[in-house]
């Protein structure tokens, strides 16, 4: 046996397999009929002739080759049968019709009929010129030993008692493997340093959006903390609305990022330079009523923060002792 080659002991194997469907033959009820064709010959949507009434099921027990199945018309889907080998097909027809190459020395043998019949067997496969058994659970599912190819050496691979396969993740630096960091949550951790993309997309993830408002009495000559906000975050917009007199139009909006100013200006500044579109100014003219004391503010979206942000006010000395201000701002935390 150990000079025998890899084809005498395939065609041993199959041999065996024969007579064992052999045997399972002379067994079967007359509602089963086995056709042995052979494959030697080209077909396209042939039909087998002799089948016996209408039958709904059939079961390839033996293929080394290729070849398909069309139920009823030829020109109906072809059932591909090296997948159905011992499970076979369950549907209702009155003609068969092959499809296959020619291929010289292979063979077919179909199992058909009418009734509700199974072809037990084993499921085997080729390790190293030798058929071993697939192992399946007490429900029919087949149980594997999954491996990964490491250099020239199979490796097996890790899962958790979920059956989620478990991975070491390494992208090379140069020649070197390097590890690929997580998050708690398994997330994958990038720093981003140099690409030939021409640009990099980023979609942020934000926690609920929060909006916060109010109203305030100002006093003149400060600066009023109308709203601030602690964390990591992004500005989705808002206003600031006055109702005071002539004079307010100098009174100034501060927005404050990470402890710094970004933006800051008066409503006479605002208006006076037509500041009006929020793709050009983070602070922006809404409202500019000079004789009634009304004046808006827009806050433009899209400004991050990394630990604070803060919206100020400060009206200005030389109009009245306060001012009633309203504000709104949509913010959201990362």
């Amino acid at each position: 046996m150990a000079d025998q080659s890899l084809e005498c002991i395939l065609l041993d194997i199959k041999n065996v397999i024969k007579e064992a469907i052999q045997e399972a033959v002379d067994k079967l009820p007359d509602w089963c009929d086995l056709r042995r064709i052979e494959l030697g010959t080209a077909r396209d949507g042939e039909e087998i002739r002799g089948l016996t009434g209408t039958g709904n099921r059939v079961i390839p027990v033996y293929l080394d080759g290729e070849a398909s199945l069309s139920f009823d018309n030829p020109a109906a889907p072809k059932f591909d049968l090296r997948w159905f080998l011992y499970r076979g097909i369950k549907y209702r027809y009155q003609r068969l019709y092959l499809t296959n190459p020619a291929q010289s020395g292979k063979l077919l043998q179909l199992l058909v009929g009418h009734g509700d019949f199974e072809v037990p067997g084993a499921l085997y496969g080729m390790y190293q010129n030798a058929l071993k058994p697939v192992a399946v659970d007490e429900g029919g599912n087949i149980s594997a030993i999954m491996k990964g190819l490491y250099d020239s050496m199979l490796k097996g691979l890790a899962v958790d008692e979920l059956g989620r396969i478990m991975a070491l993740i390494k992208a090379y630096y140069g020649t070197t493997p390097v590890n690929v960091q997580t998050d708690e949550s398994g997330n994958l951790k990038l720093n981003l340093v140099g690409q030939e993309l021409a640009q990099a997309i980023v979609w942020p993830t934000h926690n609920a959006v929060f909006m916060a408002y109010g109203t305030a009495e100002c006093p003149a000559g400060v600066e009023t903390i109308l709203c601030s906000v602690s964390g990591k975050g992004h500005i989705f917009g808002g206003y600031v609305y006055t109702i005071g007199e002539e004079d307010s139009r100098w009174d100034a909006v501060h927005l404050w990022l990470d402890g710094s100013v970004l933006n800051s200006a008066t409503y006479y500044y605002l208006d006076y330079l037509n500041l009006n579109d929020p793709n050009i100014n983070f602070l922006n003219i809404r409202m500019y009523e000079r004789y009634k004391g009304e004046y808006c503010a827009g806050i433009a979206g899209g400004s991050d923060f990394n630990s604070q942000f803060k919206l100020g006010y400060v009206a200005h000395s030389g109009g009245p002792a306060t001012v009633e201000v309203r504000w709104v701002v949509t913010y959201a935390l990362v």
